[in-house]
């Protein structure tokens, strides 16, 4: 493949990858720095292994990480090998002290799979402490209200709807489905994980205006991603029936809006902004190239001046973008406004096209 090509495709095959990276499917790229950054404030170390795919496992990228904790190590494991080497708490070094192997667990040691029996004994002594007892979920009603209380900016059919969508998954989980979608399922909804979902939603809604609907971004990453292949397409699936979808802009939006560039949307900004405007004051440039393979990639750009903030985000159209917020400290001449317009100058004279709305 030429290099050409190949430098214009790493980008999206990045993007494609971090949300395929964690070989236990249970969140994302950046979602394993986080556990990896937690672990090490934890326990002080973190491992991670390197896990390359077959071409038949469907990944965009032959490639996956995996995480191991620190506890993955037998740190009863001290001994000293034939070669000379010498295991202290899981790791191997050499004669000169260099470290040349680590001896994992096959599973994690609190696994009630695992076959080392010091672990399957001490969890049935444990577990001999406690009296079982069965927990339901809680009511319908309470789970509404909860998310009332803790997301208000969320509509509150959307809070009903949320909660009708969750009891649907127990049911699956449970086999008491009594729709088309009858399989049972692994995973459930837990009120913790829909209370993630319903904050996740509320975090994505600005990807409305990019075509992705903010409520089935936001399950992927709350839940789907734990689940196999087959279970999240019908998690999706599900989702698709019970929630409208949101396709953001609109077409009368569309029509309505202009788009300039070069001089004449440098004219614009120098009178929009001549002229004092209000506070916030929002401005969205985008970039468009045509691939080698005649596919396209936009690249969209936003800035937001308040009185004392100057907020931007950035990104490809279809992904979570970034963002970067500035306090008036932190701006040109201290003032955001000032300083989103030498930016915008910045992005027009880049190429970048002004999006003006009525």
């Amino acid at each position: 493949m030429p290099k050409r090509i190949i430098q214009m495709r790493q980008p999206w095959l990045w993007l494609r990858w971090t949300d395929e990276a964690d070989a236990e499917g249970l969140t994302f790229f950046y979602g394993l720095q986080r556990r990896a950054v937690r672990e090490v404030f934890i326990a002080g170390e973190v491992f991670f292994r390197i896990r390359p795919r077959r071409s038949e496992d469907g990944l965009t990228v032959p490639l996956q990480l995996q995480l191991l904790p620190s506890e993955m190590l037998p740190k009863h494991l001290n001994q000293i090998l034939a070669n000379g080497h010498v295991i202290r708490q899981g790791i191997e070094f050499d004669a000169i002290g260099r470290r040349v192997a680590y001896h994992f667990y096959r599973r994690h040691p609190g696994d009630s799979t695992d076959m080392y029996q010091g672990v399957q004994r001490q969890n049935a002594a444990f577990l001999d402490r406690f009296t079982l007892c069965e927990m339901g979920y809680p009511d319908g009603a309470i789970e509404q209200n909860l998310l009332r209380r803790r997301f208000p900016t969320l509509p509150e059919d959307l809070c009903d709807k949320m909660v009708e969508y969750a009891n649907e998954v127990r049911r699956l989980f449970m086999g008491e489905a009594t729709d088309t979608l009858a399989n049972t399922i692994e995973i459930t909804f837990s009120t913790r994980s829909l209370l993630r979902w319903a904050d996740l939603t509320k975090r994505f809604q600005p990807l409305a205006r990019q075509g992705i609907q903010p409520i089935a971004y936001a399950l992927d990453r709350a839940l789907a991603y734990r689940a196999s292949r087959e279970t999240r397409a019908m998690l999706h699936e599900l989702i698709e029936r019970m929630f409208p979808k949101v396709n953001a802009p609109t077409a009368s939006y569309q029509k309505s809006e202009q788009i300039l560039s070069g001089q004449e949307a440098l004219d614009w900004l120098e009178q929009a902004i001549s002229q004092k405007p209000t506070l916030p004051f929002k401005v969205s440039l985008s970039q468009t190239h045509t691939l080698a393979d005649g596919t396209s990639s936009t690249k969209i750009w936003e800035a937001e001046a308040d009185v004392d903030t100057l907020t931007l985000q950035w990104g490809r159209k279809g992904t979570c973008p970034k963002m970067k917020v500035y306090p008036a400290t932190d701006c040109q001449a201290q003032t955001p406004l000032w300083d989103l317009k030498q930016r915008v100058i910045a992005k027009i004279n880049e190429g970048y096209s002004l999006h003006v709305k009525p």
